[in-house]
């Protein structure tokens, strides 16, 4: 009777030990149940939510007129994140938008979660000289470690140089004041409140992204002929 008894116990003990051993992430979400890897901006956010309300063939459009400097905005991060070496360059940028299962993807401390996710938008980053894209969840830059299959495709950006002209500034090339503050960050170039050039007007980056910047003008310190390579993160001034 004994050895029935711990026969039975045996097999409960190995069924409780193996249900544990199961993954506790079966089934997570991996865009809203884990830590992000990044934040975007409220309205950025809203920009990725409202896509599951706009036909596939306007997508497209939509992000290039809601959401400009996704691309820039996504390689500045992932370069200053160390998850692309400051120097690669990236050959393109493939967008597609959709739903996966199966999917393994990490969160904010690099833990690895397996699970799902419904419309997102997902890109992939071709770096020059790898295999393989870096796939990314945009809403949270959650990297994925398995390719999702039967997305939508969006659209594909490839360009991410551009030359200072006469009369234009950082954030008419990259879409938004939000990401020309990120690039004057970056690569160490002065900001100003206010129309000119005025050491009384210098503001810090933490500063400028406190603006109202519909209401208040913001000056990025560049000149006509400054390069800007977003490829490689490379910035070369004009000025002599």
């Amino acid at each position: 009777m004994k050895k029935v008894n711990l026969f039975f116990y045996l097999l409960t003990v190995i069924a409780i030990i193996s249900f544990s051993g199961c993954s506790n992430d079966d089934g997570v979400d991996v865009v809203n149940d884990i830590t992000p890897v990044n934040n975007w901006s409220p309205a950025k956010l809203a920009v990725l939510d409202s896509l599951k309300n706009v036909p596939v063939t306007n997508r497209q459009n939509y992000l290039q007129a809601n959401w400009p400097s996704l691309s820039t905005d996504l390689v500045l991060f992932l370069k200053n994140r160390n998850k692309i070496p400051s120097t690669a360059a990236i050959d393109s940028i493939v967008y597609k938008y959709g739903s996966a299962k199966e999917i393994k993807a990490e969160d904010g401390s690099g833990t690895i979660h397996q699970g799902y996710f419904d419309n997102q938008l997902v890109a992939y980053v071709y770096v020059k000289n790898s295999k393989k894209p870096l796939t990314i969840l945009v809403r949270c830059t959650n990297g994925m470690f398995s390719l999702p299959e039967d997305l939508e495709y969006v659209k594909t950006d490839t360009n991410f140089e551009f030359t200072i002209e006469k009369t234009k500034g950082i954030a008419y090339y990259v879409g938004t004041n939000e990401t020309a503050i990120n690039l004057a960050e970056h690569f160490g170039l002065n900001l100003y409140k206010g129309k000119g050039i005025n050491k009384k007007r210098l503001i810090s980056p933490i500063q400028a992204r406190l603006l109202n910047t519909n209401e208040i003008q913001l000056t990025v310190l560049v000149y006509t002929g400054d390069y800007f390579n977003l490829n490689t993160m490379t910035y070369r001034s004009a000025k002599k």
